[in-house]
């Protein structure tokens, strides 16, 4: 929990890379939901350390267009 905390600078800010970083997490979930394939402990770790830097990226977007309007 701290630890994403100190990510905050780092939150993707392109619409394209942050929903891309959104979409790697899905399809590992989804494809080891599916039994597909069984994802490694570290894959999970990083597409998890991606899909918060994505959803943060969008988030502060969204709030500087509510706050903005």
């Amino acid at each position: 929990m701290l630890f994403g905390v100190t990510l905050v600078p780092l939150y993707c800010t392109d619409p394209r890379l942050s929903t891309a970083l959104i979409v790697v997490m899905l399809l590992d979930g989804g494809t080891q939901a599916l039994h597909l394939r069984e994802s490694r402990n570290w894959l999970r770790f990083l597409t998890g350390i991606g899909f918060s830097l994505g959803c943060g990226g969008w988030l502060v977007k969204a709030f500087h267009y509510l706050w903005n309007t």
